[in-house]
C-alpha cells in the first residue's frame, strides 16, 4: 500500500515540475533542498524504536516504522506515511497515516490517520518551524506509549467541575471509595457535556477508560506484532 503511495505521488510530482517556470522551480528546489538538511540533522537524534526516511521518488513522502516494547501495543509494528505538504516548510501541515488500522484514540477509524492537533508541534509564520519533523517523531512514539495525555482533558477535574462515571456524577473532592484513582482513570469520563472530544477514536478512548483489558484485546497487537530474537 505503501508503495502505490509513493508512486503515484512521485509521478505527479514530475508532471508538475515539467510545468513550472524556471522562478517557482528554483523555489520548489530549495525547499526540497531544506527537506534534506532537516533529515541530516534528525540522523542520531531520533528516538530509539522510530526508524524514518525519505521517498526516492518524492522528498515530500517520508516512510517509516515504529517499533513497541511496552504498554498496552507491546509487540507491534507499526509501518507509516508522512506526507509533507508542497509547500512545506514553508507553510502547511503534514499528515501522519498508517498503512493498517489501529484501534487507538487519537488514529481515525475510517482514514488510518493520526491526530497532530495534541502534539503542539513548533510552527512559525504560518508554516512548521525548524526541527519539526524530529519533534513529529516524538509525538508519533509518544502517541502509542503515553496516548492518555494527549486525549484527556484533565483540566477540567483541576477546577472541580465533575466526573461523570458510570453515569454517576462526582465532584473532584467527593469520596468515591478506596478504588477512587483507579476509576478516574478508567471510567468513561464525560466533562463539561464535552464526550472525549479530543480523540479521533472516542469509541477506543471510552474502552480505554472503562476496561484497559478489553482495550488490549480490542486493539488485538497480535496482528501487527513482530517476533522479539
Amino acid at each position: 500500500m505503501l508503495e502505490s503511495v509513493e508512486n503515484t505521488d512521485g509521478g505527479k510530482e514530475k508532471d508538475q515540475e515539467e510545468k513550472l517556470t524556471p522562478g517557482k522551480a528554483y523555489q520548489k528546489k530549495l525547499r526540497e533542498y531544506a527537506i534534506l538538511m532537516e533529515y541530516k540533522t534528525m540522523i542520531g537524534r531520533v528516538e530509539s524504536g522510530v526508524y524514518v526516511i525519505p521517498g526516492f521518488e518524492s522528498l515530500h513522502q517520508w516512510y517509516g516504522v515504529l517499533f513497541i516494547h511496552e504498554g498496552e501495543y507491546t509487540g507491534g509494528a507499526f509501518k507509516f506515511c508522512v506526507s509533507l505538504p508542497e509547500m512545506y516548510p514553508t507553510e502547511g501541515e503534514p499528515k501522519v497515516v498508517f498503512d493498517i488500522n489501529i484501534f487507538h484514540p487519537l488514529i481515525s477509524p475510517k482514514s488510518r490517520q493520526l491526530d497532530l492537533k495534541p502534539a503542539n508541534l513548533p510552527t512559525s509564520g504560518g508554516g512548521p518551524a525548524g526541527g519539526y519533523i524530529l519533534k513529529l517523531m516524538t509525538y508519533i512514539k509518544e502517541a502509542f506509549y503515553f496516548h492518555e495525555k494527549f486525549w484527556r482533558d484533565l483540566e477540567d477535574d483541576e477546577e472541580g467541575e465533575g466526573v461523570e462515571i458510570d453515569g454517576d456524577k462526582k465532584t473532584k473532592d467527593e469520596n468515591v471509595g478506596p478504588e477512587k484513582d483507579d476509576c478516574d482513570k478508567k471510567a468513561v469520563a464525560i466533562r463539561k457535556g464535552k464526550e472525549l472530544n479530543l480523540c479521533h477514536n472516542p469509541d477506543a478512548a471510552k474502552l480505554y477508560l472503562k476496561d484497559s483489558e478489553a482495550f488490549k484485546l480490542r486493539a488485538n497487537v497480535k496482528q501487527y506484532a513482530y517476533e522479539e530474537g
